[in-house]
């Protein structure tokens, strides 16, 4: 079985009180499993800092759904693959970006035309 990471905008459960769990939202991921997230309560909307994961009271965990779907075998495999993919094409390390996959800014100059320059 996949080992299951928390990433930006993830959907996660917290525990309220002992039989209260509200969903949340991943809002930043501290390190390993401790996260700040955004919970869904039933009248508002609340921050919390520093969540460790876990099934006590002010802990996160993930969904059932979540958790059955990382069960299954080939879990995990896109977003390694993903991960590489990335990895290559950030500059500075070793895989320079592709001229073509750089970020552009366009606009229209003083004369009515396009004006396409690139971001560094």
């Amino acid at each position: 079985m996949s080992t299951l990471k928390p990433t930006v905008g993830r959907i996660v459960l917290f525990r309220m009180a002992t039989e209260v769990v509200f969903p949340a939202i991943i809002t930043k991921v501290v390190n390993g499993d401790t996260i700040e997230l955004e919970v869904f309560g039933t009248m508002h909307t609340k921050v919390h800092y520093n969540v460790l994961r876990g099934d006590k009271v002010f802990e996160w965990d993930w969904m059932e759904f979540t958790k059955d779907q990382a069960a299954r075998p080939g879990f995990g495999d896109h977003d390694k693959a993903l991960e590489e993919d990335r990895a290559s094409k950030v500059p500075g390390i070793d895989h320079p970006m592709p001229e073509e996959e750089m970020e552009t800014e366009s606009g229209v100059d003083a004369t009515g035309k396009h004006d396409i320059r690139q971001v560094k």
